[in-house]
């Protein structure tokens, strides 16, 4: 996985007792419909979340602590940043 750290516009649902399900995310200007949820975990930095899109490629959601914004943080090697 190549590490970045990129705003994402996430669409997530949160449960009463504060796990998330994501459903997509928007990034480059295109909607990444998430087929699977992998590990979830949370640090100091927030919640991170491995999410699989209908392409199957894997990438790291960060919920972060700070703000409560969105990022980007883990995309598949060889992924295009432009």
């Amino acid at each position: 996985m190549r590490r970045v750290d990129l705003p994402a516009a996430v669409d997530a649902r949160f449960e009463p007792d504060g796990r998330s399900h994501v459903r997509g995310f928007s990034w480059q200007g295109l909607y990444h419909v998430v087929t699977t949820t992998g590990r979830t975990w949370v640090d100091d930095a927030g919640r991170h979340v491995l999410v699989m899109d209908s392409g199957d490629r894997v990438f790291e959601l960060l919920l972060r602590r700070s703000d409560l914004n969105w990022r980007l943080v883990g995309v598949p090697p060889g992924e295009s940043l432009a």
